[in-house]
């Protein structure tokens, strides 16, 4: 999972589950299944629990390159 936040001061990040593991890795890292873009203030507010994140979505504050991998991604950390 790639992840673009504009307007930050390091603006990507690559997220990679694998075998019960979660590494992040400043930069975008290989090829995504999925890509999240967000500005800045949008993603802190989310991350804090200030902003739904389905609101966001709808309101087109965050995009999604591929829906049902963020999906799955999602199902990881609940």
């Amino acid at each position: 999972m790639h992840f673009c936040i504009n307007g930050a001061a390091k603006p990507e990040w690559t997220v990679v589950i694998h075998d019960g593991a979660c590494d992040v890795i400043e930069g975008l890292d290989g090829e995504a299944k999925s890509v999240v873009t967000s500005d800045e203030e949008t993603y802190l507010a989310i991350e804090s629990g200030a902003k739904d994140p389905q609101l966001a979505f709808m309101m087109g504050k965050v995009k999604v390159s591929h829906l049902g991998e963020m999906m799955k991604f999602l199902k990881a950390f609940k």
